[in-house]
């Protein structure tokens, strides 16, 4: 099973990049208005009072910004928070500046056997998210006194063999792929028999996803039924259920529609059964459903 079992801690890289590019385009939001994705506007207001003395600013251009690493710089305290939620993932990662380009890097604990199967996932992962990388570049255009900015995402082995490197600019995507492996699962063939085996497989991956949700106001179980891959979310204090509540769920989930195909477009690589769905679950402490919905292709 060992050849078979990182895909969630491919997908929690996936996921992570996602996170720290939206909350690091509200890093730099100053006066002109909040970036999609980015912290509330009292957070912006306390941010705008710490770092009003960050930065120069460049008066022919009217950006905050000299350089790209002045840019980043100034966003060290909030990024050294976000890097420590994600402790114990599977994975470090560090943000750096090459240039006119904003890296994050992400090195795996384990070595990860690199399959045609991951770096197509790599790649329509990256398309869907690219609204949010877009966001990033957007913020590094409106604070930096930069001509091209971009945004590159590396993937590495602990040896540091490539797994996955894209880098993104505003109009184009540009990835490079790791060597695939031989005899990976892809290659000959094997698949797990279900989706429950699927999962247990990556026990210590979703051990870790879990370990993420502490402190969130609830707790979450991953696993699997017959043909479905099961996302329970259990809230610690009673929520109200009612349509207006269910409706908020609803938007926020179909939101995410095209992060939960991908997860169904692997499991049909990795698992040996038809109509595979991902359901998701919001409950109450004592068992009561406040919204649930079930994703299929």
């Amino acid at each position: 099973m060992k050849d078979k079992k990182r895909f969630l801690t491919t997908f929690a890289g996936i996921c992570l990049a996602v996170s720290l590019t939206t909350s690091f385009a509200g890093c730099g939001s100053k006066d002109d208005g909040e970036v999609a994705g980015s912290p509330s506007q009292n957070q912006g207001d306390e941010e705008k009072d710490s770092s009003s003395t960050e930065g120069k600013l460049i008066s022919s251009n009217n950006k905050k910004y000299s350089t790209l690493q002045e840019y980043l710089d100034a966003q060290k305290a909030q990024i050294d928070t976000m890097l420590k939620q994600y402790e114990d993932s599977g994975m470090t990662m560090e943000i750096k500046v090459d240039g006119e380009t904003l890296v994050y890097r992400y090195i795996y604990d384990e070595q990860v056997d690199v399959t045609q199967g991951m770096l197509d996932y790599f790649d329509s992962s990256i398309d869907g998210f690219r609204q949010q990388f877009d966001t990033v570049i957007d913020e590094i255009s409106r604070q930096v006194d930069v001509k091209e900015p971009a945004v590159q995402l590396l993937y590495e082995n602990p040896d540091g063999s490539l797994i996955y490197s894209c880098v993104l600019t505003k109009d184009d995507e540009t990835p490079t792929y790791g060597e695939i492996s031989e005899g990976s699962i892809l290659n000959n063939g094997e698949k797990f028999a279900d989706v429950a085996e699927y999962v247990a497989a990556q026990k210590d991956q979703i051990d870790a996803l879990l370990k993420q949700m502490e402190g969130s106001g609830m707790t979450m179980q991953i696993y699997g039924e017959e043909n479905t891959l099961v996302y329970r979310y259990i809230y610690e204090e009673a929520v109200e259920v009612s349509d207006e509540n269910a409706a908020l769920l609803e938007s926020s989930l179909e939101a995410s529609r095209a992060q939960f195909e991908m997860i169904i477009d692997e499991m049909e690589t990795l698992v040996d059964a038809s109509d595979l769905a991902v359901k998701v679950v919001y409950e109450n402490p004592d068992g009561t459903v406040i919204y649930s919905t079930t994703f299929t292709k």
